[in-house]
């Protein structure tokens, strides 16, 4: 006979069901999320992204201004090049451009030349009167690029402008001496000279150029060693404008930094002190025959230099 049960039995049951349904469940960890970086070493909101957009821009800027400036030293070493071929096809065709003073010590006589080559750039325009008076005048041109005539950093309207001029005036001076050495080591050598086509910078050739270089035809882009036609060529020196000048009897000044001095340069007699040590260092090594070697002669053409760089700032500020 079937087992029945009682409805209080059967009611008891489902009681005890529906209680142990409403317990909770114990927490299953196996798949608990874990944190893949403790929340208090995250970045503050918003900082993250203000770096990194930060470092993006940045590199993004620096990369365009290298392509920039890679473009701007092609550009600038071409200028170089034409204007010292210029200068060449010029000291042929007038003999008043006298290249020989640009490494002698003659002031005045170097000056003439750097007129005469502003002339032949087309910056200035000289007029000789008869009475032998001159009346000089400049390129309306470079008077964007350059102090005008006769202006000055106290009496110029244009303050805002007439420092970038007149660094512009600086540097286009340095070109003018390094071109100038450029063409003097090619007319003083019998080389000839070209503007190469492809890459616009000088070319060279001659009995001197393979001597010099150990090659016939050498191009001025500073490259010493390099292939061609599946060859290697290591050229005897640096291919460049500065070496042409070296050719000429110009001394090729080192770059490198200052080396640094105890003197107090604000005080002119320690200055002048240290200045007058260097004067009997010098007549010493004079007189001890060789001593007087291309690294000594470079230091002291670096000074000869600043010498003549000090003047012209003291001339102007006189002249103000």
């Amino acid at each position: 006979m079937a087992k029945t049960s009682s409805p209080k039995t059967g009611k008891a049951n489902n009681m005890a069901k529906s209680a142990a349904s409403a317990k909770p469940m114990a927490k299953d960890t196996s798949k608990a999320i874990v944190a893949f970086v403790d929340p208090k070493a995250l970045a503050p909101k918003g900082e993250g992204e203000k770096v990194v957009k930060a470092l993006c821009s940045s590199a993004a800027q620096i990369d365009e201004l290298e392509q920039k400036l890679s473009t701007a030293k092609l550009n600038k070493g071409a200028a170089l090049s034409a204007m010292t071929q210029l200068f060449i096809v010029a000291g042929k065709a007038d003999k008043q451009i006298n290249f020989a003073v640009v490494n002698s010590e003659d002031k005045k006589a170097k000056e003439k030349l750097f007129d005469r080559l502003r002339a032949v750039m087309g910056i200035i325009d000289v007029r000789i009167n008869p009475d032998g008076t001159e009346v000089r005048t400049q390129s309306a041109w470079a008077d964007e690029m350059f102090p005008r005539i006769g202006e000055t950093a106290k009496n110029t309207k244009e303050g805002d402008t007439f420092v970038s001029r007149e660094t512009n005036r600086a540097n286009f001076s340095a070109r003018i001496r390094e071109a100038a050495k450029g063409a003097f080591g090619v007319l003083s050598n019998g080389i000839t000279s070209e503007i190469d086509k492809a890459s616009g910078k000088l070319a060279i050739s001659g009995k001197a150029v393979r001597e010099h270089f150990n090659q016939d035809r050498v191009l001025l882009d500073e490259r010493q060693n390099f292939e061609a036609d599946g060859k290697t060529v290591n050229l005897k020196a640096k291919p460049s404008i500065t070496e042409l000048g070296r050719m000429g009897g110009a001394v090729v000044r080192q770059r490198g930094g200052a080396a640094p001095s105890s003197v107090n340069v604000s005080n002119p007699d320690a200055v002048a002190e240290r200045i007058a040590s260097w004067q009997k260092i010098v007549e010493s090594l004079g007189k001890v025959a060789g001593k007087l070697d291309d690294k000594i002669l470079s230091a002291l053409d670096n000074l000869v230099e600043a010498i003549e760089k000090a003047q012209e700032e003291n001339a102007t500020k006189a002249a103000a």
